[in-house]
């Protein structure tokens, strides 16, 4: 958890400080909160050149402290260039918000596990650039790199895990997205500020993206609403004026690539128009107008060049994304979503905590969503009034790239223009209640009365809203990436086979060249006797044997239930729940019964077939088959007990489970404890052996941990116990397998 929060906090305070040189060095008189958004895209600039470098990541590591160390002397030796303490503070209700999922969870890991399994794929590519030599193994060569280099430089300089590094950089996001809001508050209290903060930062939406690790689509809702806040209150006169909104559009295009400039080319288009035409009516006349905008010419091309250079490193990716950018998801995709969402989800004040599920009481969620718009519709009025006419204009173009997004493009596609739209509507509908009346304005008595109350109001419903969405949010477990690195070090550019089913091998392998046969989808053929379905177990004859003479090296989970290693596989190294197989030669051809999802099948010579395959002649590995005993779902904190029949011997104890808390299995005087897992379901995992002194049943308890903070949705799912007696494999003449339980045999060539 250490990690988690020190990679938090130094995104957060190297975003401000960062930020805030870059807009002194562009002409900034004073603060501005633009700061942590120009910051982020610094920061992601800056690490974008990690494989072009000497040094590569640590290099990388060094130029980011030192642009850290270069704020800091800034903020000393100018106090106008310093953030606001009670700005700063105001992020504090975010920042505890956004860290309930670890806290519920009580450990660090990677959010969303289970939920949006993605992060698999960005934890690989970010590894590829902290490790340069397994770069080229990690694949990803037209995606936007910026968010993953700077976790990748955070690790190298922090000596910490990637993937904590990672959900440290996603907890900065929500908290520099609050502060970034603050841009268009015109009160400097305390608590208008963290309540604006916490309404913009962490609004149902965000929260729920954030808690499935959705870090892209947070940072494109941050550069958006910063170029929004920046166009209402420009730079001076200075040469490099326009250089920090030229940051921030770098910035999308590291985080979202092309499609990021969607946001800001229409904020910025849209405020370009309505500048002239307001500038031409107050002056009455065009030609004043015409000289603002050759005075601006020099400005614009020095930024249009800052804008090129930054993104140099980044050029050939940005040219293969538009070449394979379109059609990369089909109409009717839905990623992990049930179906399209409702624009209302945006509003903050949905009554189901998952986000992607229908209201629960449609009535009552439509009144609290009145509610909210009836403040935006406030809002327009107010921001108008104050002259920041350009607020409620980005959110009817935010509004609109959604709607057209909804009607043109995959469901999941259109969701994240939702989330997108969230912010920059929570901010419009936030300001009439929060912020102080504009200057020279005139409210009456009543406002200043209901304002609070509504505001209080507004807090309360969104920051509950997003406390239940982030209660339930998975933070998926460590342990079997762990044991997955540590066997990583030999296989380093090795073709490696995964018996298992896990999305996050492509992680905990990165940097060989592994397969799986399931990775979301089957991608490897298995045998027609032993077809794979989803829910099953997968062992060493799932797959037909010619295909292991394609791998090196096969890792497996330790599955004593499972099918007996082939000849040819030797092996090398295990851990608590995985086996290292090195081939040490040609993997010979063995057949299998019809076994489906067991691992092995009674041989009936009662059959036609049967006694025709004892006919044949050859050997088969006879066993006794695994006991297997189904255990319901548990609740947080519930124990169930079930009863295996057990004989006398050594059994090993396995249990396929998914649960977001730790299991406590307790059987024959023994207990072990199940570390949590938000794998795919079906893999059999080792619990540990018992020794069993008389035949009998053997009572076996598994008990679901929780603590106070623990939802009552963190369910645990061990959907059974499995025995496993050892010595029971026997090599016996296939005419002698009648009747027995087969792993597999070989028949007698004819």
């Amino acid at each position: 958890m250490l990690a988690l929060l020190v990679s938090a906090a130094l995104v957060c305070l190297g975003a401000v400080l960062v930020g805030q040189l870059t807009l002194r060095l562009c002409g900034a008189a004073a603060w501005s909160w633009s700061a942590p958004a120009v910051g982020i895209a610094v920061l992601m600039l800056a690490s974008s050149p990690m494989l072009h470098v000497p040094g590569g990541p640590v290099t990388i590591a060094l130029v980011l402290v030192a642009l850290v160390v270069a704020g800091i002397v800034l903020a000393v030796r100018e106090p106008a260039q310093r953030p606001p303490l009670t700005g700063m503070l105001a992020a504090v209700p975010v920042a505890l918000l956004v860290l309930v999922p670890f806290i519920s969870s009580w450990r660090a890991g990677t959010l969303g596990v289970g939920v949006n399994n993605d992060m698999a794929a960005h934890l690989a590519l970010a590894d590829g650039f902290q490790v340069g030599s397994v770069w080229g193994l990690s694949g990803g060569d037209d995606y936007p790199i910026g968010p993953h280099t700077l976790a990748a430089a955070l690790a190298q300089g922090l000596g910490a895990r990637l993937d904590f590094t990672f959900a440290g950089l996603s907890v900065a996001i929500p908290v520099l997205l609050g502060w970034t809001a603050l841009g268009a508050l015109r009160s400097t209290g305390l608590v208008r500020r963290a309540a604006l903060a916490l309404i913009v930062g962490v609004s149902f939406l965000v929260a729920s993206y954030y808690a499935q690790g959705s870090f892209k689509e947070l940072l494109q809702a941050l550069f958006a609403l910063a170029v929004v806040l920046h166009l209402t209150r420009p730079l001076g006169t200075s040469l490099w004026r326009w250089v920090p909104l030229a940051l921030l559009l770098a910035g999308s295009l590291s985080a979202y690539s092309w499609p990021g400039l969607l946001w800001p080319v229409a904020v910025i288009g849209a405020w370009l128009v309505v500048s002239f035409a307001i500038d031409v009516w107050e002056r009455g006349s065009v030609r004043p107008a015409l000289a603002t905008v050759r005075a601006n010419i020099v400005p614009v091309l020095a930024a249009a060049g800052v804008f090129v250079v930054v993104l140099i490193p980044q050029i050939p990716r940005l040219a293969r994304f538009l070449d394979t950018g379109p059609g990369r998801f089909d109409a009717q995709g839905l990623g992990n979503l049930v179906g399209r969402l409702p624009v209302w989800l945006a509003f903050g004040t949905w009554d189901q905590p998952d986000y992607r599920l229908p209201s629960i009481d449609p009535f009552v969620t439509g009144m609290w969503t009145a509610f909210v718009l009836a403040l935006a519709v406030v809002g327009v009025v107010w921001c108008i009034r104050g002259r920041q006419w350009l607020i409620p204009l980005a959110t009817v173009l935010f509004l609109l790239i959604w709607a057209y997004t909804d009607r043109t493009e995959a469901p999941y596609v259109a969701a994240k223009a939702l989330a997108i739209f969230a912010p920059m509507l929570m901010l419009l509908a936030a300001l009439p209640v929060v912020d102080v009346d504009p200057p020279g304005t005139w409210s009456p008595r009543w406002r200043h009365i209901l304002a609070p109350m509504l505001a209080v109001v507004l807090v309360i419903k969104v920051g509950v809203t997003s406390w239940h969405g982030l209660r339930i949010a998975s933070v998926g477990g460590t342990a079997h990436i762990d044991e997955l690195r540590e066997l990583r070090g030999p296989l380093i550019g090795q073709k490696v086979l995964f018996l298992g089913n896990d999305d996050f091998v492509i992680f905990g392998l990165a940097g060989t060249k592994a397969r799986s046969i399931v990775l979301g989808s089957q991608t490897l053929p298995t045998r027609p006797e032993k077809p794979w379905a989803y829910g099953q177990p997968l062992d060493f004859d799932s797959l037909p044997p010619e295909l292991y003479n394609d791998f090196d090296w096969v890792v497996t989970p330790r599955d004593a239930a499972g099918s007996t290693p082939p000849e040819g596989l030797r092996l090398v190294r295990s851990t608590r729940s995985f086996d290292l197989y090195r081939r040490v030669g040609p993997v010979p051809s063995r057949a299998v019964l019809g076994e489906g999802g067991s691992p092995g099948a009674v041989l009936r010579c009662a059959t036609p077939e049967g006694r025709a395959l004892a006919r044949r002649g050859g050997v088969a590995l006879v066993r006794e088959p695994p006991i297997i005993v189904a255990v319901p779902p548990l609740a947080p904190g519930a124990t169930t007990t079930v009863d295996l029949p057990l004989t006398r011997g050594t059994w090993d104890l396995q249990v396929p489970y998914l649960s977001p808390r730790p299991l406590e299995v307790r059987a024959a005087g023994r207990r072990f404890t199940l570390p949590a897992s938000a794998d795919r379901p079906g893999v059999r995992l080792p619990a540990g052996a018992i020794t069993v002194t008389e035949s009998g049943p053997v009572a076996v308890s598994v008990t679901s941990k929780r603590n106070r903070l623990t939802p009552r949705a963190a369910v645990a799912s061990p959907t059974a116990v499995i025995a496993t007696r050892r010595g029971t494999s026997r090599l016996v003449p296939l005419r002698k397998a009648c009747g027995r339980f087969v792993d597999w045999y070989r028949p007698a060539a004819r």
